[in-house]
């Protein structure tokens, strides 16, 4: 049976996020993936946004209430430009840069 959701709810953090993302770039079956208040930052985004490149399945991401920045938010933002399959993505809780704000309008 495939895994179509993931809600982890115990701060995996960067090294947690790293695993996560290594298995979305091969993970075809995943739908929904909530990673809010896991304590991830600008170099969790990073590597979730270049794993979600690959993947063309999910269609709801949570990352509300994490420490992410400017960075991250770009990098996510750079990944929706690509990914059309994505139609949620919650990022309220933390900073988020108005150019960011506008890029993501943007992309809807």
């Amino acid at each position: 049976m495939p895994l179509w959701r993931v809600h982890p709810d115990n701060w995996i953090g960067y090294d947690g996020c790293e695993a996560l993302a290594d298995g979305l770039m091969s993970n075809q079956a995943l739908r929904s993936l909530y990673l809010s208040a896991n304590r991830l930052g600008d170099d969790s985004c990073m590597a979730l946004a270049r794993s979600l490149n690959c993947n063309q399945t999910l269609k709801s991401l949570s990352m509300y209430g994490n420490f992410i920045g400017q960075k991250g938010c770009e990098m996510l933002a750079c990944f929706l430009e690509k990914n059309w399959t994505l139609q949620t993505l919650f990022l309220c809780g933390g900073y988020v840069p108005d150019e960011i704000k506008k890029m993501v309008v943007g992309l809807l």
